[in-house]
Formats: structure tokens, C-alpha cells, sequence
């Protein structure tokens, strides 16, 4: 690929008319500082797939924000 998860973060970030764009990163690479360039990045949520509860809570927020957002 051209580009990683934060590089693709970063890129809509900077596109107005889509800086408000949820972004769920769902990622193997659970780590402390990949957490902190998510959230620097403005990162919605940041997921490790064997974390099924943080999943299943993060799509259930995302669902109600959608719904909200149609009303």
C-alpha cells in the first residue's frame, strides 16, 4: 500500500469535507505509542481485533452517532 492507517488518518483529517469523519482503526498492533499516534491523529477509536467488548461497545457508540446524525 501507499500508505499506513495514520497516513490515511491524517489525509482525511486534512480534507474539509470529510474532518469530520469517524475513523475506527482496527488493528493486530496493540501498542502504547501507536494508541498515542491514533489519538494525536484524531483517531475515533483505536480497536485491537481480540478485544471483541471494545469492538462490540465502539460499533454500538458509532450506530447511535449514525442514527443521530440522520434524525
Amino acid at each position: 500500500p501507499r500508505m499506513d492507517g495514520f497516513g490515511l488518518a491524517k489525509s482525511v483529517a486534512e480534507a474539509p469535507h470529510a474532518a469530520q469523519t469517524p475513523i475506527i482503526a482496527l488493528t493486530s498492533y496493540d501498542e502504547p505509542e501507536a494508541r498515542d499516534q491514533a489519538k494525536a491523529l484524531g483517531i475515533s477509536a483505536y480497536i485491537a481485533k481480540n478485544d471483541r467488548s471494545q469492538l462490540d461497545h465502539t460499533l454500538s457508540q458509532m450506530r447511535n452517532r449514525l442514527d443521530r446524525d440522520v434524525a
